[in-house]
């Protein structure tokens, strides 16, 4: 009698054990990608952010106009660049650093930097420069 206890709490173990290896990387999973969907709203912004920017800047290119305008940079932004024909914004993620990349048809070059990376409007001017090239100021 007291083998067949032993059997089923052996049994009983193995059940319980392969059901916490079956469900550990599942609520593994689910926990991640809960993060990643927090931070999407976030990365669909700066896509939008520097989609604006890139814009403006081939209007100005091609108008020979300055523009001034007011974008509210997105949460978690480490890092705006500007570099060539190309606008570059950096954000943290819980998953690391993303990339979000606007091409223009403009050379563009910063004129002022941006002061900070809070979530807020900040105030940015876009105007030709006599080299042919973009001027992005912010402030």
């Amino acid at each position: 009698m007291i083998g067949r206890k032993a059997q089923s709490s052996i049994e009983m173990g193995l059940m319980l054990g392969t059901f916490m290896v079956l469900a550990i990387p599942i609520v593994i999973i689910l926990y991640n990608s809960a993060i990643v969907r927090t931070s999407d709203p976030s990365l669909e912004e700066a896509r939008q952010y520097a989609r604006t920017l890139a814009e403006t800047a081939d209007t100005v290119y091609m108008n020979n106009a300055t523009v001034h305008l007011a974008l509210r940079l997105p949460s978690h932004v480490s890092a705006v660049n500007v570099t060539g024909k190309e606008i570059t914004i950096t954000l943290a993620t819980a998953s690391g650093s993303t990339d979000v990349v606007a091409m223009s048809i403009a050379e563009m070059v910063v004129g002022n930097p941006i002061p900070n990376f809070e979530p807020a409007p900040h105030p940015i001017t876009v105007k030709p420069r006599p080299d042919g090239k973009v001027e992005i100021s912010w402030g």
